[in-house]
C-alpha cells in the first residue's frame, strides 16, 4: 500500500532550501493555489507544507501580488472580465525589433524581474555592487 509521499529517492524534507523556495514562489506565479501541482513541482514537499509555505512566507516573498498576477493572467482577477482580455488582443499583433511580439517580451521582462526580486531576497550579497563615487 502506497502512502501519497513520493516515492523514488527523494524523501519529504521539512527544511525549505533556497531553491525550494524559489521554485515554490514560480510555483505560486504559474499554478496559484494548486498546491498539489507545487508539490509535485518541488518533488519532495508534502500539500500540507507547501500550503503552510504560502502562509508563513506570503510577506517576505510578496505571494499575494505574485497570485494576483497569476489570476490576472487566468482573467479571474477582472471582476467585468474586461480588463484581462480587451488589452491583450490588441498587443498580440505588434512586434517589437527583436522580432518577438510584445507579449514574449514581456514575459521574458516579467520572468527577469521576478527572478531579480527573488535574487534580492536570497542573495543581496551576490548582486552587483554600484561603483561609489
Amino acid at each position: 500500500m502506497t502512502s501519497g509521499l513520493p516515492e523514488c529517492n527523494q524523501k519529504v524534507n521539512a527544511r525549505w532550501t533556497t531553491d525550494e523556495q524559489l521554485l515554490a514562489v514560480q510555483g505560486v506565479r504559474k499554478y496559484g493555489k494548486d498546491f498539489q501541482a507545487i508539490a509535485d513541482v518541488i518533488g519532495n514537499k508534502t500539500v500540507g507544507q507547501v500550503k503552510n509555505f504560502f502562509v508563513n512566507y506570503r510577506r517576505r516573498f510578496n505571494l499575494e501580488e505574485v497570485l494576483q498576477e497569476w489570476e490576472a493572467e487566468q482573467g479571474t482577477g477582472a471582476p467585468n472580465g474586461d480588463t484581462a482580455t480587451s488589452g491583450e488582443e490588441g498587443k498580440n499583433s505588434s512586434n517589437t525589433p527583436s522580432g518577438k511580439s510584445t507579449d514574449e517580451e514581456e514575459e521574458e521582462g516579467q520572468a527577469e524581474a521576478a527572478d531579480l526580486k527573488v535574487t534580492a531576497l536570497f542573495r543581496p550579497s551576490q548582486l552587483p555592487r554600484k561603483p561609489q563615487s
